[in-house]
């Protein structure tokens, strides 16, 4: 599924690899990743989220439960095959971790962003 609209700098995707319905509540675990369109970077996260479903108006209410950063656990094998792919297809592409981008760098804008000040992957991935 693309997840990148408008002027984002990067083109993303997300894969969902669990989803489980119980009731009022859909339970979900997805890797997300994306391919910087300014310079040669990737990055890959996994989530955990909760959609609680209001059945009066068909709508959910969403949280991100955890973010998983690196191949750990139940995300380790998915993860590892997606960054062997784009691996494959982007040899010269290098893996932004998880700290460096989000960190803020004073003065960084981004024309896509209404913040003041963007994080690495604001700007780099959007």
């Amino acid at each position: 599924m693309g997840t990148r609209m408008g002027q984002a700098p990067s083109f993303s995707f997300s894969v969902i690899l669990e989803r489980k319905k119980e009731g009022k509540i859909i339970h979900t675990k997805e890797l997300h990743f994306a391919v910087s369109l300014l310079g040669n970077f990737i990055q890959i996260h996994g989530f955990d989220s909760t959609v609680i479903l209001d059945q009066k108006n068909q709508k959910g209410y969403s949280a991100i439960n955890v973010v998983t950063t690196s191949p750990f656990e139940e995300f380790k094998e998915s993860f590892e095959y997606i960054e062997n792919k784009l691996n494959s297809r982007y040899p010269n592409h290098r893996l932004v971790p998880f700290a460096i981008g989000q960190g803020i760098i004073n003065g960084l804008q981004v024309n896509h962003r209404d913040e003041e000040i963007c994080s690495v992957s604001s700007a780099l991935f959007g």
